[in-house]
C-alpha cells in the first residue's frame, strides 16, 4: 500500500514538473509572436541607420535624398538618387539646381558621382528645419521637386526597442534555464528517494 502511494506521489510530482516546463516553453514561443527574425533584423537596421532619408515624387521623376546629421555652419554633403517615375530607371547626366525658399542666399553645388547618383554640397547657417527645391531637367523632361523638413542640428536616435527586446529575451532564457535546473534537481531527488525506499 505504501509502495503504491509512493509511486502515485512520484507520478504527480513528475506531472507537475512537465506542466511547469510546458508553460515555460509556451511563454517563450508566444513572446516571439511568430515573427520572422530576418524581417525584424531589417527593421532594426533601418531604425539604426546613420543617415536621414527624404523622398520627392512627381509624374516624371522620383528622387531620394540621404544625409548624415548636419551641423550648422559646417559644409554638408547630401546624396541624391534620381530615377524615372514610370520605369524606375536611373537618370544620368541630369541638370539639377538646388535652392532654398527659406533663405535665397544659400548656395548649393551639385555634381554627379555615379549613374543616377548626385552629391549636393552646401552649408546651412543655423539649427532649424529647411526646405529645398530641386529644378531638374533630363532630356525632354523637366520638373520642380521639393524636399521638406531637412533638420539641421538634429541627432539620430538609438533603436531603443531592439535593446528592450534583447533584455526581454535574455530574461526568458534565464527563466527556462532555471526551470531546467529545477527539473533536473527534482528528478535526481526522486531517483535517490526511490532508491533509498527500495533498500529499506
Amino acid at each position: 500500500m505504501e509502495h503504491l502511494i509512493f509511486n502515485q506521489s512520484i507520478y504527480k510530482m513528475k506531472k507537475l514538473a512537465f506542466i511547469l516546463l510546458f508553460i515555460i516553453g509556451n511563454q517563450l514561443v508566444f513572446a516571439h509572436g511568430g515573427e520572422d527574425h530576418g524581417e525584424k533584423k531589417k527593421e532594426s537596421n533601418k531604425a539604426g541607420q546613420t543617415y536621414f532619408t527624404l523622398s520627392s515624387v512627381s509624374d516624371v521623376f522620383e528622387m531620394v535624398l540621404r544625409y548624415e546629421p548636419i551641423e550648422a555652419g559646417h559644409s554638408a554633403q547630401m546624396k541624391l538618387f534620381v530615377s524615372d517615375f514610370s520605369t524606375n530607371k536611373t537618370i544620368d547626366s541630369a541638370k539639377i539646381e538646388i535652392t532654398s525658399p527659406d533663405n535665397d542666399k544659400l548656395k548649393f553645388v551639385v555634381k554627379q558621382i555615379d549613374n543616377g547618383t548626385y552629391i549636393i554640397d552646401g552649408t546651412f547657417p543655423e539649427d532649424k528645419s529647411y526646405n529645398l527645391v530641386a529644378n531638374i531637367s533630363a532630356g525632354d523632361n523637366a520638373d520642380l521637386m521639393t524636399f521638406e523638413g531637412i533638420e539641421v542640428g538634429k541627432k539620430l536616435s538609438l533603436p531603443k526597442e531592439e535593446n528592450t527586446e534583447s533584455s526581454f529575451f535574455s530574461w526568458k532564457m534565464l527563466f527556462v534555464f532555471l526551470g531546467g535546473m529545477l527539473f533536473s534537481v527534482l528528478s535526481i531527488w526522486l531517483f535517490m528517494r526511490r532508491k533509498n525506499y527500495n533498500k529499506g
